[in-house]
């Protein structure tokens, strides 16, 4: 079997490989910058669908 992954996937693994280089310390600090992080992503995705961007 073939170890390939998607690109969700890879993006998945950036991001917790980005969020565990982060020096940030408070979860709930963490939690904030997460979730900017997937809004921007899906922010992006929406403008590249609409044809926005």
């Amino acid at each position: 079997m073939s170890n390939d992954k998607g690109p969700l996937q890879t993006f998945f693994e950036a991001e917790r490989r980005f969020h565990a280089m982060v020096p940030i310390k408070d979860l709930y600090s963490k939690l904030l910058f997460r979730t900017l992080l997937w809004f921007l992503f899906f922010w992006f995705l929406y403008m590249a669908v609409t044809g926005l961007l």
